[in-house]
């Protein structure tokens, strides 16, 4: 605790004056009275966060990072202020430049999306769809919004789901 004190100010010295806090304690009081917060990181966030392009990144890694970067950062500042994934995806997307030709983000629906198994049988949408929620959980979180999107469709499918 003592290094702790000696590396603080005045300030933050008055706030872990209690002997009895350990280091880790003290940090978390720290850190809850000094984080950065209010209108002022809202509108620095805010204004990052209309101003990034691809073209001010080192690389699409890079551009990725700050964005997720700043949108976790908004959820930092408050829980309310957490921009929906959409949002997000739709921001990298925006952001890329021409050289980038646009992609296809649905299904192609001349594609089956249940399989058959060896007796001819049809699996059901909800096993199929239990493991596409798997691997997103476990393997594969960048999938979760187009899981999330068939998952709507689960107990009454169309052709083109």
């Amino acid at each position: 605790m003592g290094v702790i004190r000696d590396r603080c100010g005045y300030n933050a010295k008055q706030l872990i004056l209690d002997e009895k806090l350990s280091p880790f304690e003290a940090l978390k009081i720290l850190r809850e009275h000094f984080s950065k917060g209010g209108a002022g990181e809202f509108a620095r966030v805010s204004t990052l966060w209309n101003l990034i392009t691809m073209d001010g990144a080192k690389g699409i890694g890079h551009y990725r990072s700050e964005i997720r970067r700043l949108w976790n950062r908004f959820a930092e500042i408050d829980s309310s202020l957490k921009i929906p994934e959409p949002h997000a995806v739709q921001k990298f997307i925006a952001g890329l430049p021409e050289s980038f030709e646009p992609f296809v983000t649905s299904f192609n629906q001349n594609n089956k999306l249940i399989p058959k198994t060896e007796n001819n049988r049809t699996v059901t949408n909800a096993v199929s769809l239990g493991e596409a929620m798997y691997a997103m959980l476990g393997t594969r979180p960048d999938i979760a919004y187009l899981v999330s999107v068939v998952s709507r469709f689960c107990a009454n499918p169309t052709e083109a789901h």
